[in-house]
């Protein structure tokens, strides 16, 4: 039965090529469409959905460039929190958050590992973000200056299976930081420095 209606869409389909192909070039198209479309909602409406208040976080972009040749870029100057903060009573807070693609750590060999994901944050990061601690209270952390949060996957990395909270890690051989709070599991080692 199945071979049957086989025959006959070949023979439908070869006895009006034309159309055929327009009628197949057509139905590719809005697939593909469609699943452009429905993959880009997707990535759109799952963003940082596991921040609960996330339709109150605004990252702020600026334009850089003579008229014609703009650029955006989602980094700003730092001195632009604080001034938002006191020129607009409408934003409850606002941090600074940097990346440093150099940061390098000692471990408990004295040995130097270079670390990816490493970020420098306001004390405020978590009135925003909705992140979780295994270990210490998010209000009392990244108070003091060059105070760390790091996961657990980095605490074994530094210093094995001994309590981390307090411990000492060298940064790039300039300054101590302290760690003083564990992140969630998903999170990278976070840094503040003044």
């Amino acid at each position: 039965m199945i071979k049957n209606h086989l025959k006959t869409a070949v023979k439908m389909l070869m006895r009006n090529k034309f159309f055929s192909l327009i009628n197949i070039i057509g139905l590719t198209l809005g697939i593909t469409a469609c699943l452009l479309i429905m993959m880009y909602l997707v990535n759109e409406l799952s963003y940082e959905r596991f921040q609960k208040n996330r339709q109150n976080i605004y990252r702020i972009a600026v334009e850089w460039g003579t008229e014609g040749n703009k650029m955006k870029f989602a980094g700003v100057m730092p001195a632009l929190a604080p001034a938002i903060i006191s020129q607009f009573p409408e934003v409850e807070t606002a941090i600074r958050i940097k990346e440093d693609y150099d940061a390098v750590f000692k471990d408990m060999n004295n040995q130097e590992i270079k670390e990816n994901n490493v970020f420098f944050a306001d004390q405020g990061i978590f009135r925003i973000f909705s992140f979780k601690l295994n270990e210490g209270n998010s209000d009392n952390s990244l108070v003091e200056p060059f105070s760390v949060i790091i996961s657990k996957k980095i605490a074994s990395k530094y210093f094995g299976v001994k309590d981390p909270l307090g411990q000492v890690l060298m940064y790039n051989g300039t300054f101590d930081a302290k760690k003083i709070v564990d992140f969630c599991d998903r999170c990278k080692l976070e840094a503040q420095k003044d």
